[in-house]
């Protein structure tokens, strides 16, 4: 563990990213140690959002930087009931994107009941970085190679944009 990221996490008392699960879609766990010196692209994902197209656009960056990013989907309703449906539902709309990458069972993204992960990402005290709080569908939180928040994108931003991949190419 770099020397940085081991003060970071002392200085601040917290745990690492690398700590989390998440239930998966299809059943078992997400556990993100098993990512430790990949980038992780947290996405927080709607099927009725405008920007459920960015589905195509996230498979592609996967593939492209398949060594070393990792996406993982989380199918939230928390932002104008646009992800409705259940998870086997989400799992038939999903399919028309042949995603290679985990996608989590849906979760609360924000709010008393966010997931842990989400509540770790919302308060800096925890994560030792920033507060991390998405405010729509689609927000893209980059998680470093070392388990620390490096940049959010705001869900207009395109995956395949030179920003994204400029991130995820430091």
């Amino acid at each position: 563990m770099p020397i940085l990221h081991t003060l970071l996490l002392l200085l601040y008392n917290t745990v690492s990213v690398y700590t989390f699960t998440l239930p998966g879609i299809g059943g078992g766990q997400i556990n993100l140690s098993q990512y430790a010196g990949k980038k992780i692209l947290l996405v927080n994902t709607a099927s009725q959002c405008q920007h459920a197209p960015q589905y195509a656009e996230l498979q592609q960056l996967q593939q492209q930087y398949a060594s070393s990013l990792v996406v993982i989907a989380i199918p939230s309703n928390n932002f104008n009931n646009m992800e409705p449906g259940s998870n086997e539902e989400i799992q038939q709309f999903i399919q028309q994107y042949k995603l290679s990458f985990p996608v989590a069972a849906r979760q609360d993204v924000v709010g008393d009941e966010a997931h842990p992960l989400y509540q770790w990402l919302a308060h800096q005290q925890q994560n030792g970085v920033m507060d991390v709080l998405p405010r729509w569908n689609f927000t893209k939180i980059l998680i470093g190679k070392t388990g620390l928040i490096e940049k959010v994108f705001d869900p207009v931003v395109s995956p395949l944009s030179q920003r994204v991949k400029d991130a995820v190419e430091e």
